[in-house]
């Protein structure tokens, strides 16, 4: 055994330590358990000492000194492969703690420690214990004579680091919170926080949040303002001084956030909203995970595919369910007026609350959400120019700037918002930057992120405002030179991420601003842009950016061209994820329906011409089902009757059984799988097969029973699918896994 191993480990410790100090700092609630790790730590770096002291002594020289050692190490436990196993799994749990514990640096790093703890707290408590086996461990390799004995215990403990392993297995947390929660909001809580002014709000967190936290009031917490005012900011503010009730609380207390936001669709979604806050109750509890994993598998029988996500009355019910095993749950919901679906997630918030007495929760939206909804039984805050004047004050007063003043949360009030944008289009655009190509080229930078269907990188961006409605084709000399002329024109009006490269809106309120009536009867109304008709263009400029002549040749002849082309053509990645669903948004009118068929006849050339060419983007790898995917599978992927009754009104049923996809399945296939009801109930009725049978022997039908699409299921069986008398669709399912994993 090289002693350089124990070395490291014994460096790893002591850079563990420094660490653990690091982030103790200001956190004092963690002060037992931050205490008792370092014992934990210190005790076995003193047990990886002896280990080490030992192996010295064993390959020293000196005859007397030898045979000392070779008294010691009569045993051989050094030598064996159960050892050397413990080492791995030593090295594992320290750097999973660095990892854990490491924190970016910031004003408000402490505040960051604080909540990152309250999710932490639970998994550091199973980290001691890993801890305190490893230390029992390596005294036992250094005590133990008898060779058999110390491999029984290996085993046994190997049993055990076995069953933890299977625990922590990407299913139990990687998959899983990718299964519920897809959208992170960590990052976005960050960033918030960072923005707050420290000694502001003070209205608002030192009375109303504390009166809502000690139950004097509604459960439901409706913070509202115009937008710009900074609701999101004080929301942050919020969460982070209610993690403080965790000090000194006998039972911990529950809590959650999340941030809806217009420029992320996913995030918008209920599932979304409610996948996340059941995600961090289940770290604030990880035995709740397994609830949660149980859900999974019955979901998920034997399949390789990640099941349908949860519905939202199911999120809901595992929710209130874990509430219960804390004394408070406190749920916090930003900025639901950018979610399209915000009458129904307050619908289920509402079901909560008439559940469970232990869930609070606080929401921030615009004055305007309540439109419709009906009376809502919350204490309802407004954020007006009276509440902020002290804020205002204060900022004013002490000369603080932020590290980005074009993201300024605290800036006016809407009215000069809209006065700011109003100076910004006129003085800048008109004015100081001067020329019809530059206002173009804004213009087009606000379009796009105005429509954008995720956040979009700057790459992407700066490729996207040179595509065109006309279908010109693009060549170098029409790329920007300095590609940061996009930030400059559009000054406050953006956001750009430097590390992430993303770019966005700065606020809501400047898309309200730039679709308003307002600016269509204004003298810049060449900002104007038109929902209605938005989505078509968008979408014209995709396709004829694909009709270029350079995706003519299809797909790629190996991974690295790939991945050059991606580098060549930088829209294209963003285009591979979101085509078809800008196209779920389109009017098929004549221009619209020109383009889209010129697209997609390019199927039929080959290596399947440009369309191939987005194929292979979209499924990278997957080149030998390309050509046999047509666009009518690909509609009927993502849903779109439309398109699909276009295409089957121009060639019939010319490819309605061609097989697509990864596994060869017909377009009535994957439309079952994905339950498009109204899809299948089309290609039915164009006379498509509901007896089919992909190509590794798995019926369409076995979809629609086993994610429990009734309507689906019933169109089948009146087409004439079922499955053969005396079929066991457990071991249906466990077939098909086994071949696909074969495959």
């Amino acid at each position: 055994m090289d002693p350089v191993s124990i070395i490291g480990l014994s460096a790893a410790i002591q850079q563990l330590l420094g660490s653990i100090y690091k982030f103790g700092q200001g956190v004092y609630e963690a002060k037992t358990e931050i205490n008792l790790l370092c014992s934990e730590l210190l005790a076995l770096k003193a047990a990886l000492e002896h280990v080490q002291l030992n192996l010295q002594l064993g390959s020293n020289q000196d005859v007397d000194t030898a045979g000392v050692a070779q008294q010691i190490l009569s045993s051989s436990n050094f030598a064996t492969p159960e050892f050397k196993e413990m080492l791995l799994f030593t090295k594992d749990v320290l750097n999973k703690l660095q990892a854990k514990l490491d924190v970016k640096s910031g004003p408000f790093k402490s505040s960051i420690r604080a909540v990152k703890w309250s999710f932490l707290k639970e998994g550091i408590k199973i980290d001691v214990e890993r801890l305190e086996r490893s230390k029992r461990w390596f005294i036992l390799a250094t005590t133990t004579d008898n060779l058999e004995s110390y491999l029984k215990i290996c085993s046994i403990d190997r049993r055990l680091r076995n069953q933890e392993s299977l625990e922590e297995h990407p299913l139990f947390r990687n998959s899983l919170k990718g299964w519920l929660a897809p959208c992170d909001p960590c990052s976005f809580f960050e960033k918030s926080l960072h923005a707050f002014q420290e000694g502001t709000g003070k209205w608002f967190l030192d009375e109303v949040l504390q009166d809502w936290l000690d139950g004097n009031c509604q459960p439901i917490l409706w913070l509202r303002a115009r937008p710009g005012v900074g609701k999101t900011t004080l929301l942050s503010a919020a969460v982070n001084q209610t993690h403080l009730l965790n000090n000194g609380a006998t039972m911990q207390i529950g809590l959650a956030y999340f941030f809806c936001s217009f420029t992320d669709q996913q995030s918008q979604e209920p599932e979304s909203v409610l996948g996340s806050i059941l995600a961090q109750l289940c770290d604030a509890n990880p035995k709740f995970w397994t609830k949660v994993e149980d859900r999974y598998r019955s979901e998920n029988p034997q399949s390789q595919h990640q099941p349908q996500r949860l519905e939202v009355d199911k999120l809901e019910s595992l929710i209130v369910e874990c509430s219960e095993h804390f004394s408070k749950t406190f749920l916090f919901v930003d900025a639901l007026n950018e979610s399209k679906k915000s009458p129904r997630i307050i619908q289920v918030l509402l079901q909560m609350i008439s559940k469970t007495s232990s869930i609070r929760i606080m929401i921030s939206s615009t004055e305007e959400l309540g439109a419709g909804l009906g009376p809502i039984p919350a204490t309802a805050v407004t954020m007006d120019e009276l509440a902020l004047a002290g804020d205002i004050g204060y900022y004013i007063d002490t000369q603080l700037q932020r590290h980005d003043d074009s993201h300024d949360d605290l800036r006016d009030l809407p009215a000069a918002l809209k006065a700011d944008i109003r100076s910004t289009l006129q003085e800048k655009l008109k004015g100081a930057f001067g020329g019809k190509d530059e206002i173009q080229m804004a213009k087009q930078t606000l379009f796009w992120l105005c429509f954008s269907l995720r956040p979009i990188l700057f790459s992407e961006l700066c490729e996207a405002v040179i595509t065109t409605e006309d279908g010109v084709v693009i060549t170098d000399d029409m790329r920007l030179l300095r590609p940061e002329v996009l930030l400059r024109l559009c000054g406050s009006l953006i956001s750009y991420d430097r590390f992430t490269t993303r770019v966005v809106l700065a606020h809501s309120s400047v898309m309200q601003y730039l679709t308003s009536q307002t600016i269509r009867v204004s003298d810049v109304s060449d900002f104007y842009f038109d929902e209605a008709t938005a989505h078509n263009e968008i979408a014209v400029r995709c396709l004829n950016y694909l009709n270029h002549p350079v995706f003519s040749s299809g797909f790629c002849n190996s991974h690295q061209a790939l991945m050059q082309r991606f580098k060549e053509w930088p829209l294209l990645p963003y285009l591979a994820d979101l085509l078809f669903h800008h196209l779920s948004y389109i009017t098929l009118n004549d221009h619209v329906k020109t383009i889209l068929l010129h697209f997609f006849e390019t199927h039929s050339q080959p290596r399947g011409g440009s369309f191939g060419a987005w194929v292979e983007a979209f499924t990278p790898g997957a080149n030998n089902y390309i050509e046999t995917s047509t666009p009518l599978y690909y509609a009927s992927r993502f849903g779109l009757l439309p398109i699909i009754r276009m295409i089957l009104a121009l060639e019939g049923t010319k490819n309605l059984e061609a097989p697509g996809g990864v596994y060869g399945s017909s377009p009535l296939h994957v439309a079952t799988w994905l339950g498009r009801t109204d899809v299948v109930r089309e290609l039915l009725k164009a006379g498509a097969n509901a007896r089919e049978v992909n190509q590794d022997g798995t019926p369409a039908f076995l979809w629609a029973v086993k994610y429990g699409f009734v309507d689906i299921e019933r169109m089948l069986r009146d087409a004439g699918a079922g499955f053969e008398e005396g079929t066991n669709l457990v071991d249906l399912m466990k077939s098909i896994y086994e071949r696909r994993r074969d495959d």
